[in-house]
């Protein structure tokens, strides 16, 4: 979702020449998929570390990525020193990773937990798909059917988020 200068947002500075760079749109689609607006520049600086500082220093949610001719792509924040950017990959890396390097910039706004970019971690960790419930709820009468590295299915899905709005209803006890 591009927008405005109305609103904050993740700034994308962009050396000149590159800005039609289909993996830009890699870079940009991990932004999308995370909801969180962006703004794109193209800029006459080389130097992707200079453009994400830039870029960081100028965004109302002080982050900011930057695509360099120097063939880096750079992640920064806004109250980190110049030279100490939170991710910098080869802008010649994946789809994948320059997706998942779009979906970080977002992720740190929301504070959430940053995807990998190690590619065969994250593969494995996408092809996780079972659940392992702890000693005291495999004890619980809702996971003695053998469903301990079974996928969840909708009333163990249930089940979960029935615990945890108790829990969080009687001050985390259950």
């Amino acid at each position: 979702m591009k927008i405005t200068r109305n609103k904050p947002t993740i700034n994308v500075f962009v050396s000149f020449g590159l800005e039609n760079n289909h993996r830009l749109n890699q870079l940009l689609y991990g932004i999308e998929e995370e909801q969180i607006p962006y703004f794109t520049k193209k800029m006459d600086i080389r130097s992707a570390l200079e453009l994400s500082y830039s870029a960081a220093k100028g965004s109302g949610l002080s982050v900011g990525i930057g695509v360099g001719t120097d063939q880096s792509v750079i992640l920064h924040y806004g109250k980190l020193e110049k030279d100490n950017p939170i991710f910098q990959i080869r802008s010649n890396e994946s789809a994948h990773k320059l997706r998942a390097l779009g979906a970080n910039a977002a992720r740190l706004v929301k504070g959430m937990p940053f995807k990998e970019l190690n590619e065969k971690e994250a593969a494995s960790m996408a092809n996780e798909t079972t659940f392992s419930p702890s000693k005291h709820e495999q004890n619980d009468a809702s996971f003695q059917n053998g469903v301990s590295n079974e996928a969840m299915d909708k009333e163990q899905i249930k089940y979960v988020i029935e615990r945890v709005l108790s829990e969080e209803n009687h001050g985390g006890e259950v």
